[in-house]
Parts: C-alpha cells; sequence; structure tokens
C-alpha cells in the first residue's frame, strides 16, 4: 500500500529500533462507534491512544504529525483545525490523497482530530484507513490490513445505512491559475485587435479578388470614354505656343528707312 511521508532518516531508523524492542500498541479509533452513513456527509473524529513509546492512555511523546491517507472509497473529505495544530493536503484531484495536521506549539501525546467525510459504499463495508503517527524520536505506520497484513493495523471504519437528512458536502474551492488572464483583459484586448485590424477580418465579397485579377492599366473614365490622353495633348499644345512667342521675340526687326544696303532708297509710294 501506498503510503508516502517526508521522514528523516533518522526518524525513520529510530522506528525501526523502536518496532523491536515494544509490543504491539494500542492503535488509533475512529471515535462514536467507528461507523460512518454511506454515501452521508458526517464528521469522524480519529483519536490517538497514546503518544510515541508507551500503550498508557494518552501517554509518551507528544505527537508532532498524524497523517492519513485518502482511501479511494471517499468521495470528499476535510480536516478540521485543532487547537496546536494546522491542517494541510497533498494532491491535485477533487479528493486530496493525504490530510496531515502537524503541531504548532509542541504537540500533546494523544490529539483527537476531526475530519468531514462522505464515504461510498452498502452499508457493512469495511474501510481501511492508514495512519502515520511522528513524534520527535520515531514514529508508527498504521497500515496493516487484512489483504496486506502489517504489524501495526489501519483504522477500520465500517459503513451504516445512509443519512438522509445529511446535507451535501461543500463544492471543492479551485484555485486560480496564476496563467489565466483576467476576463476583462480579455475584453479589452479583443476590442483593441478588432479596432486595430478589423478591415483586414472584415467578411470578404462575393468575388473572391486575387493579384492577379487586378488591372494592370489605369481604368478609363467611366464618363468621357478614355480622356486619360486629353491633359498631356493640351500640354504639348500650351507648350508649342510658348516656344513660338519666344522665338518671335528673338528676330531682328529691320528699318524700312535704312535700305536694302544698295545706297537706294526705297520706293516711293507716290507717282
Amino acid at each position: 500500500m501506498r503510503f508516502r511521508r517526508p521522514v528523516t532518516v533518522a526518524f525513520a531508523t529510530a522506528a525501526l529500533v523502536v518496532a523491536g524492542v515494544l509490543p504491539a500498541s494500542a492503535h488509533p479509533f475512529f471515535t462514536d462507534g467507528a461507523t460512518a452513513p454511506a454515501g452521508s456527509l458526517t464528521t469522524l473524529t480519529l483519536a490517538m491512544a497514546h503518544g510515541c513509546g508507551t500503550e498508557a492512555d494518552a501517554g509518551g511523546a507528544p505527537t508532532l504529525e498524524v497523517s492519513i491517507e485518502v482511501p479511494g472509497a471517499f468521495s470528499y473529505i476535510a480536516g478540521a483545525e485543532v487547537d496546536g495544530y494546522e491542517v494541510s493536503t497533498e494532491g491535485d484531484g477533487p479528493v486530496p490523497d493525504v490530510v496531515t495536521w502537524t503541531a504548532t506549539d509542541g504537540g500533546i501525546p494523544a490529539p483527537e482530530l476531526e475530519l468531514d467525510v462522505v464515504v461510498e459504499g452498502d452499508p457493512g463495508d469495511e474501510v481501511y484507513v492508514p495512519v502515520f503517527q511522528g513524534c520527535e524520536d520515531f514514529s508508527y505506520r498504521w497500515i496493516g490490513t487484512p489483504d496486506e497484513p502489517a504489524d501495526d493495523p489501519a483504522v477500520r471504519l465500517t459503513l451504516g445505512e445512509p443519512d438522509p437528512d445529511a446535507p451535501d458536502p461543500p463544492a471543492p474551492v479551485e484555485e486560480p491559475d496564476a496563467t489565466t488572464e483576467d476576463p476583462d483583459e480579455g475584453d479589452d484586448a479583443g476590442t483593441d485587435e478588432d479596432v486595430a485590424g478589423g478591415d483586414d477580418e472584415a467578411a470578404p465579397d462575393d468575388d473572391d479578388t486575387t493579384v492577379e485579377d487586378l488591372p494592370t492599366e489605369p481604368p478609363e473614365d467611366e464618363a468621357g470614354g478614355g480622356f486619360g490622353w486629353l491633359p498631356i495633348v493640351i500640354g504639348a499644345i500650351v507648350l508649342a505656343a510658348i516656344g513660338g512667342l519666344l522665338g518671335a521675340r528673338r528676330r531682328p526687326v529691320e528699318d524700312p528707312a535704312a535700305g536694302d544696303g544698295t545706297g537706294m532708297a526705297p520706293p516711293s509710294d507716290e507717282l
């Protein structure tokens, strides 16, 4: 049976020594008849009969840690805080794998620990709960079952008739994921993206247009029907007219009174 706890080497070695020199001790038990209504929320009390190193009632060394490995028949379990101990759990599923009480102020030999549970099964079924009890110098592992015997027996729990008046167990509390984005931030991000790239993501027209379909020549004027060359012709005419005027201004003008260079005056218009 799997039962993982952080025990130091010295702690485990001492436990083996004690197991060889001490007789079998009275074991932990569930109070109130060690029964639980099948499939119903109920509160159990796990009593540690004594501390480590003795069989005397409530005697022995202070118990610094108590852990229970949660059997598969448990569909819900929650440990209660008790004076002098803090409770913690291990496991990632909705039902933890291990529930642990750790002493915060030296501990006492035989603490009584409460837990709320729902145990599935039929009336008369027996469920065995492995328990770890740790002290300063050594520890016990209460893990023996009929199928897997051990020196120290696990704590036995018998199922009774279901309790119709039992309340529903609380819904498990899910821890927020550190990588989960804030819903408002997600909405804002989506809005910004829509504004920035709205044109790119607009629904395409019925006629799919590709690069090959685009015209390579400028379209003709729909109203005039092919007057794209008109500004070029008008510009050429204007330039030619300006050039003619400039040429006329540069041509020399002859003086009529100067004659033709032969010494003869031009003929007179008079008879």
